[in-house]
């Protein structure tokens, strides 16, 4: 059950059992908001559903001045650094990938405090973090993961039709009460 599960994790982390019944209020809450496009993740079910999608793909002579130049297209800010290529393994780990509606979307969950406001947790204020964080990169990183796991396996996948895009969870903001899309940032990148 939710209950002894969330026991199980708050005694691994060594965090007093008091707080079990707020934590399960808590996962309840967010469990039931829905995400713009989508549903709530309480409706998903377990087959409809991978959590901690793993990946590993090889950076092989990408010219990031190229790169730069297809963020900065997407609206981005580029990379800095030194390097001329980026060479090496992409290696990591989508936290949750789930279908809905015959279309897979991306999930990433963020505890992070960003004030003690709702508006600190609106569009604005989110579309200003994701690109001060480069969360804009993780999310093509993990779209281009996605889109590769798909492409193996689905017979005929086509992106446009398949792949329903990419939300950022910010847990702390997200409860059934506030306005729609609070703590939720949603993209599609093409």
């Amino acid at each position: 059950t939710q209950q002894s599960l969330v026991a199980e994790v708050l005694e691994q982390a060594g965090i007093d059992p008091r707080w079990q019944a707020a934590t399960v209020r808590w996962l309840d809450d967010l469990l039931t908001v829905p995400l713009p496009g989508a549903c709530a993740l309480k409706q998903v079910a377990g087959k409809d559903r991978i959590n901690e999608l793993s990946f590993l793909f090889p950076l092989e002579q990408v010219d990031l001045r190229r790169f730069n130049t297809l963020l900065e297209g997407a609206g981005f800010r580029p990379l800095t650094g030194t390097a001329a290529t980026l060479q090496g393994l992409m290696k990591g780990f989508i936290d949750l990938v789930f279908r809905h509606q015959g279309r897979y979307f991306i999930v990433d969950y963020k505890s992070n405090h960003l004030g003690t406001g709702l508006a600190h947790y609106g569009p604005e204020a989110l579309a200003e973090y994701m690109d001060s964080h480069q969360y804009h990169l993780q999310s093509l990183i993990y779209t281009l993961a996605l889109h590769r796991f798909l492409g193996s396996r689905i017979e005929e996948y086509r992106y446009d039709d398949q792949v329903g895009g990419v939300y950022y969870l910010f847990l702390r903001a997200m409860h059934p009460n506030h306005p729609p899309g609070t703590g939720i940032h949603s993209s599609r990148p093409e």
